[in-house]
């Protein structure tokens, strides 16, 4: 340990001014620092003689002391030093979420920093379209979350009593527009701001100014640092976080192919009175997650008057080059042409690893086999279709991959 003294001596008022640094060895203390409200006090203590004869030693006073007083101790108050921070713990590009999502929740941490024990009120807000700065970097905010709060793990809008060098968990939680689609981003902040302990995160600290004198209190200082959507030495601290959507993008494709016709046959054929049309709809999963086809239906044209404008296929034709061969037929499985006899959808699902084969439905109502019309509506339930096993779960669409549902009708 070193000592330092500076002793300047002023004989003609006897004045002897003292300044030591390091005469004390520093105890360990909280990051935070000694608790706001600590009376330090100690004594000094003079020893001295006059002649040769030692006299009694003087203690010291706030208030100066003669040579008959032991001293009086002197004291003051640690003053309250308001700290904190406010991190994000989600990383980038952010929190994946899916359109019509509720309770989802961006996550945070506060720290008391300070050295007292403070209440601390939440409050959140929503950046503006476009460019953001968000996990260090820029993204794009192109929508605004809905029915969010900001919570602590007790439920509520505040954290009560956070003491010095303590951290707790803090939310924003909301629900998610089911408008939005694959890639867009909402990005907020949540901000936690000192209250008096006790108070339920309801009152505001007074604070001391550089104006105001040191008082014998306990005076409340604000050193907290300047967070995203904050300023300095207010008391506040803020982070930000987002939702990014990340959910299966589907689209839809429907098409018309003529078969064949009464006068062309398969050559050519025309979309003429008496020709069989193939309808395909094509379902394509172009998003980032795996989507769970429940069912699609389609009805049919009708006209107001009989006859409708077609007529439902109940098989499968593949068409022939002789005119007479491009004929309905109400009896499934009679028509030599058939692609599949008595067969009157096909279900290919492309482009999945293991599901690439074409399966065909039969024409009765919906039932095992997921594929039924009951006029004037096609309906697949794809859960049945396309059915659980080879690392798929029933209807499921992998990413990148689509299924096509084919029937066909004639032209009346």
């Amino acid at each position: 340990m070193r000592f330092f003294f500076s002793i300047p001596i002023a004989r003609a008022g006897a004045i002897i001014a003292l300044a030591l640094a390091g005469l004390l060895g520093g105890g360990s203390a909280q990051a935070a620092g000694t608790f706001a409200g600590t009376s330090i006090s100690n004594l000094a203590s003079l020893t001295y003689s006059v002649g040769t004869v030692p006299q009694t030693t003087i203690g010291s006073s706030p208030n100066g002391s003669g040579s008959t007083l032991t001293g009086v101790v002197t004291a003051f108050l640690v003053d309250n030093k308001v700290n904190l921070t406010v991190t994000t713990t989600d990383s980038a590009p952010g929190v994946s979420v899916v359109p019509g999502a509720n309770g989802v929740t961006l996550t945070f941490t506060l720290s008391n920093t300070g050295n007292n024990t403070q209440d601390f009120s939440l409050s959140f807000g929503q950046l503006g379209s476009g460019s953001q700065t968000v996990f260090g970097g820029s993204v794009t905010d192109n929508f605004d979350a809905s029915g969010c709060s900001a919570v602590s793990t007790a439920g509520a809008g505040f954290v009560p009593s956070l003491a010095p060098d303590a951290q707790t968990t803090v939310f924003v939680v909301c629900s998610i527009p089911v408008t939005q689609v694959n890639g867009d981003l909402a990005a907020l902040y949540l901000k936690a701001t000192a209250k008096v302990a006790g108070s339920s995160g309801a009152t505001a600290i007074t604070y001391s100014t550089n104006a105001q004198a040191n008082t014998a209190g306990v005076d409340n200082v604000a050193a907290d640092g300047a967070g995203s959507d904050d300023s300095a030495n207010a008391g506040d601290h803020s982070a930000r976080s987002a939702f990014k959507l990340k959910t299966a993008t589907l689209f839809v494709l429907k098409t018309t192919t003529p078969v064949c016709d009464p006068v062309n046959g398969n050559a050519n054929p025309k979309n003429i009175p008496g020709a069989i049309v193939s309808y395909t709809i094509t379902v394509s999963n172009n998003g980032s997650q795996t989507a769970s086809l429940a069912t699609i239906t389609d009805n049919l044209p009708t006209a107001p008057a009989t006859p409708n404008y077609v007529t439902f296929n109940p098989e499968l034709i593949a068409g022939s080059a002789t005119p007479s061969a491009c004929a309905f037929t109400s009896d499934p499985g009679s028509t030599a042409t058939a692609v599949s006899a008595g067969k009157a959808f096909k279900l290919d699902n492309g482009g999945g690893s293991t599901r690439t084969a074409t399966v065909y439905l039969t024409s009765s109502t919906v039932d095992t086999d997921g594929g039924g019309f009951t006029a004037p509506t096609i309906t697949i339930n794809f859960a049945q279709a396309l059915g659980a096993g080879g690392g798929y779960s029933a209807g499921e669409l992998k990413v990148n991959e689509t299924v096509a549902v084919t029937f066909q009708v004639k032209i009346n």
